[in-house]
């Protein structure tokens, strides 16, 4: 929609990334959840991964936000499911 493609642009110029979740993205986003959400979080997310990179994975989506330094690093500050 018109809506979402305006806001991915609109994060894009403030320096931020969101997409699909990807296999290299998950120890980043364990540390992530480690860090700023309690054990439940990070034990619920990890089966979401399982679904997700298993058999079911047209069952769950995970979206990861990244925000992008100058020089082109990426460091997870967000995500949802």
């Amino acid at each position: 929609p018109k809506e979402v493609l305006e806001k991915q642009a609109s994060l894009s110029k403030e320096g931020f990334s969101v997409r699909n979740v990807s296999s290299a993205d998950i120890p980043g986003l364990m540390r992530f959840l480690s860090t700023h959400f309690s054990w439940d979080w990070v034990r619920f997310c990890q089966d979401y991964l399982l679904e997700i990179f298993g058999n079911n994975s047209d069952q769950v989506c995970v979206l990861v936000c990244f925000q992008i330094d100058s020089n082109g690093n990426e460091s997870i500050v967000g995500f949802c499911q």
